[in-house]
């Protein structure tokens, strides 16, 4: 066998090695989705009963639990706000946990609540929301992970 025949092999060979992982996670995800393993807990959804309304989704912790049933008893704080931002609109996100989300006196006495009343004194000619995604039991990680639902949604500012 020559030297160039032994390289070809040689290269060949790292090819299909690195090839059959690839090709196995590939096969896997695929079968999954085909299967419908896992569901989609997007941050927002419609409001059945408003339509032009969405609302946070209280599902979403579910997102991060392959089983629903270990799930932590959290969730985001119901509020609606419109689907397309108004012309004189003042769209801010809140984010974060416990405190951000008003533990342990609610939305009214949250900083999102506090800040939403104090807008709307200041700017009585614009429709002000603030709109917490705040909740329980998450780290940067999820707060990351919900950065580009809100700024999807055309936030004038992000409060974190």
């Amino acid at each position: 066998m020559t030297q160039h025949a032994s390289r070809r092999r040689r290269r060949l060979f790292t090819v299909i090695a690195l090839f059959i992982p690839i090709l196995f996670f590939a096969v896997v995800e695929g079968g999954l989705r085909v299967l419908g393993f896992g569901e989609d807990y997007p941050l927002f959804v419609p409001f059945a009963a408003a339509p032009g309304y969405l609302q946070p989704n209280p599902d979403v912790v579910n997102r991060y639990f392959a089983d629903p049933e270990q799930a932590p008893a959290v969730s985001i704080d119901t509020q609606f706000f419109l689907a397309e931002k108004a012309a004189n609109g003042l769209r801010l996100f809140v984010q974060g946990g416990s405190t951000a989300a008003g533990f342990p006196y609610g939305n009214n006495a949250s900083p999102a609540g506090l800040l939403r009343k104090r807008l709307q004194l200041s700017f009585p000619n614009q429709q002000v929301e603030v709109i917490s995604t705040a909740m329980a039991a998450v780290n940067s990680y999820t707060l990351l992970d919900f950065a580009d639902e809100i700024i999807a949604q055309q936030p004038d500012a992000v409060l974190i």
